[in-house]
């Protein structure tokens, strides 16, 4: 039996960054990896802004012990003068902050680079896809490489490529076994560097009293000279002061971690022997009754032989097994059966995906070749390598007509760069669409090129994609849509389709918007355009064929800029038509208009939200959302990418929720907990119940309350204790902070409720709370439980810090004793920051007897 467990921050390290050690196997086992250990000359292609692309011929070694890539300084002076001082310092990249490593023309850089490069180059010969290869940092590290998130190399031949990519292929998977090690080492290691201001590797009495301020631990001056000199078991003096090394840093760390909260828990389950040892039964009735495992005896010997005896030899002599305190600690603290989130069902797919699409909420991005804000950001293929990466299941191309033939995509009317249509397919879509999930992937096309680029763009399409784009027409049969199960691993388009005639010649009677899903350009400014301010009074009416024909004289008159979008506007591409089928968008023009399945809408946020505010229009929302599509986008005032509140959205049956995944927002991080749900596949089973608007509404749950058979749910949570927490960026180093917990629930309108604990005073090492939250949901299947962690603010009438978040849809919680892993809005673990609750739930199954009459 697996115990579940894996590293987190329960292993007592000898050195910070011992982590690092478990990779030096790697370079004595493969030669082609110990190679690389004395280096090869590459090149370094960097973008300039201004400058252009520039090559840096320098020679790069992998230092296996303590896992840095570092490479040899440019010949100025500056560089050798720095090289010298420091060398193992500087110049270097810490292979922690890597997250990928791709191979040939895979990232925005070499794409440029390919363009740009003169025919007559002599690096020509060299730059081909089988020498190259890039290093992809967490864009969301501080120590990413210094020319961004990608470091771009070209090989001199491909073998030496294959080298590289095989070694950090090698070591990327390595990492995963030891994820949370690494990540709880990193902090002690960036406690520890903040702290050594003298840079000499020990910690001097002042520095250590500035290393306890910044882990929040507050004492008296005699206390700290105390415990320095318990901790300063060698003696050692640096310039004839005590100091403390890392390894009696780390043993004066771990010796904090006694925890009380804990202790108390350990009494109650040693039964046996009162607070002294954990039998291997009293442990099965304690993950049984308390945590909802089904283990067995020999299952919890295991666990107890995992985190109690690591030297065989002495296991072996062992006849009776028992769980001391310091074991139990390790396991609460380090083990995932004490997790909050339920792996089972975060880890597999476990809904049935053979219903219909229109009943399942859909993973979406909006702009989602955008990195930054609507107007100035860098355009960038790793905005979809992100999003396809983290379950998003439907993208969006915003394309136009670009140089030479070949569209590109980019935020028309704004300066944010540009990206080749086909990079965009080749780079991104294709190799990443099913990485994560095999469900199908969606691709909402904005389409503003001219008929000829709009070919352009079906010829990519088929010939990229192949196999993998789903083409076939539709069944004209069906009335319901097919189901993500059917349509795995395959590619959609959602666009317009072309409207023809009896005698099969395209109407040029339908109105431009039918095309696209903003106004006729040529009566709208520019500003109304880039803010979305237009009503529906400033849409032209549709005009009749004598007007179209004095409409094009007119049209000629207008700027350049109008008049091209104008005609890509009016123009259309039959290939590309034809791609359309399951996923056809068509304007929406009312809920009494009949339509087929497969016909659905874009419907901007202001639209939905009046639909939803209004019983009457709610009620068929709900009906339309049960059969077709919609797709709610973001208002176009949401210029620096904030975004729109899903919550109202998804309770309104809508399946694809639009968001700005590049926004680092409690909005995205619902969106997390939510797609969390069903293996993170993309796609979550919608509740039966949000098909029946007769008894289901938006406003209230009184009809529910009476429906037989319906489950509510109790909710119960008592805020234990918090460890590690961290502390405000703009707090002085001196500065405790005293933290407090939000605990939020979001989801059906009715269930909407907050909860705040007290205050602790000049704690976050390890405050202890120990209050109660109840609450009742009416429905489960949509609410999702936020937690906040906040700081006090440190003037009276200023704003509380925001220290971390944790956000979990109710269904993927276990109950029990739970760790809570914070994060930030990026999604970033803030290892070793943690809350530790104890969860109940209980269903409250309505029948006859206790439905309210």
């Amino acid at each position: 039996m697996n115990s579940g467990r894996y590293m987190r921050h329960d292993s007592k390290a000898v050195k910070i960054d011992e982590w690092r050690v478990c990779f030096k196997s790697l370079a004595s086992s493969v030669a082609a990896l110990k190679e690389l250990e004395t280096g090869h000359y590459l090149w370094k292609v960097r973008r300039k802004k201004f400058r252009g692309i520039k090559w840096y011929k320098r020679k790069f070694r992998i230092d296996y012990e303590k896992l840095y890539l570092h490479y040899l300084p440019a010949s100025n002076p500056i560089s050798k003068k720095l090289y010298v001082v420091a060398p193992t310092k500087l110049f270097r990249f810490d292979l922690a902050d890597v997250v990928e490593v791709r191979r040939g023309f895979s990232t925005d850089t070499f794409n440029e680079v390919q363009r740009m490069m003169k025919t007559t180059s002599k690096k020509n010969k060299f730059l081909i896809p089988e020498n190259c290869v890039s290093i992809i940092f967490d864009h969301r590290s501080k120590g990413k490489s210094e020319s961004g998130y990608t470091l771009d190399l070209v090989c001199s031949n491909e073998e030496i490529r294959n080298k590289w990519f095989d070694a950090f292929d090698q070591l990327l998977e390595s990492m995963k076994e030891v994820e949370y090690q690494k990540e709880y080492e990193l902090y002690l290691r960036e406690r520890f560097n903040a702290a050594d201001m003298s840079k000499n590797g020990y910690l001097f009495l002042n520095e250590f009293t500035l290393l306890l301020k910044q882990i929040n631990i507050e004492m008296e001056e005699e206390e700290i000279i105390k415990v320095f000199n318990e901790a300063n078991s060698d003696k050692t003096l640096v310039d004839g002061k005590h100091v403390l090394d890392e390894t009696e840093f780390l043993k004066f760390f771990h010796k904090l971690l006694q925890r009380s909260d804990l202790s108390e828990i350990f009494e109650q389950v040693s039964n046996k022997y009162k607070g002294l040892a954990i039998t291997p039964k009293e442990l099965q009735d304690f993950m049984i009754k308390e945590q909802g495992y089904s283990l067995s005896v020999d299952e919890c010997k295991e666990i107890i032989e995992d985190y109690e005896i690591k030297d065989k030899g002495v296991l072996s002599k062992v006849t009776n097994l028992y769980m001391g305190w310091k074991a139990f600690l390790r396991f609460v603290m380090g083990s995932s059966l004490f997790l909050i989130e339920h792996r089972v069902k975060s880890e597999n797919v476990y809904q049935d995906m053979t219903q219909p699409l229109s009943q399942y909420f859909i993973n979406t991005s909006h702009n989602t070749y955008l990195i930054g804000n609507q107007v100035t950001s860098d355009s960038s293929i790793d905005g979809y390598i992100r999003a396809l990466k983290s379950g998003c299941r439907c993208v969006e191309l915003d394309c136009w007509d670009g140089p030479d033939g070949e569209p590109i995509i980019y935020h028309g009317w704004t300066l944010t760069s540009k990206l080749l249509f086909k990079d965009v397919l080749m780079d991104a879509i294709k190799p990443y669409a099913f990485m994560t999930s095999p469900y199908p992937v969606i691709l909402s096309i904005e389409n503003h090129c001219s008929r000829e680029q709009q070919d352009k763009m079906a010829e990519h399409f088929k010939t990229i994609l192949g196999e993998l784009l789903y083409n076939e027409p539709v069944d004209q049969s069906l009335s319901q849509l097919p189901s993500p199960e059917s349509l795995k691993h395959k590619i959609l388009i959602k666009a317009k389709k072309i409207k023809l005639t009896a005698t099969g010649s395209i109407d040029i009677g339908t109105t431009s918007d039918d095309f696209v899903e903003t106004p006729s350009v040529a009566s709208l400014s520019l500003r109304q355009i880039l803010e979305n301010s237009y009503t529906e009074a400033d849409i032209p009416r549709v005009p009749t064929r004598k007007e179209s024909v004095q409409a094009k004289k007119d049209l000629r008159k207008k700027s350049k800029e109008e008049e091209m979008v104008k005609t890509s506007i009016l123009t259309q591409s039959r290939a590309l038509s034809d791609l359309v089928n399951y996923i056809e968008a068509v304007k929406f023009s009312g809920f009494e208009d009949e339509r087929k399945c497969w016909e659905m809408s874009s419907l901007e946020e202001s639209k939905a939200s009046g639909f939803c505010s209004s019983e009457a229009t709610a009620s068929k929302f709900l009906s339309f959302n049960s059969t077709n599509l919609s797709r709610i986008y973001p208002k176009g005032t949401r210029l620096f990418s904030s975004n729109l509140d899903p919550l109202p959205m998804w309770a309104a049956g809508c399946q694809m929720v639009a968001l700005n995944f590049q926004e680092a927002d409690r909005t995205n991080m619902l969106n997390r907990a939510k797609f969390l749900q069903n293996g993170n596949c993309g796609y979550v089973l919608k509740p039966s119940v949000l098909s029946n608007p007769e008894i289901y509404s938006l406003q209230n749950t009184d009809k529910l309350g009476k429906m037989q058979g319906r489950k509510k749910t109790k909710l119960h949570l008592r805020l234990i204790s918090g460890q590690h927490l961290p502390n405000a960026s703009d707090r002085l180093a001196g500065e405790i902070i005293e933290p407090y917990v939000k605990i939020r629930i979001h989801g059906h309108a009715a269930d909407m409720a907050e909860w705040q604990s007290k205050v602790v005073p000049k704690n976050g090492f390890n405050p202890i709370w120990q209050e109660v939250a109840d609450f009742n949901i009416s429905v489960p299947e949509l609410a999702i439980v936020e937690f906040k962690v906040k700081a006090k603010a440190k003037t009276v009438g200023g704003q509380d810090d925001h220290l971390g978040s944790f956000s979990i849809a109710l269904p993927m919680m276990r109950r029990g004793y739970r760790n809570i892993t914070l994060q930030n809005y990026e999604g970033k673990r803030l290892t070793p920051a943690n809350l530790f609750v104890y969860i109940n739930m209980e269903d409250d199954v309505l029948t006859k007897e206790n439905i309210k009459i």
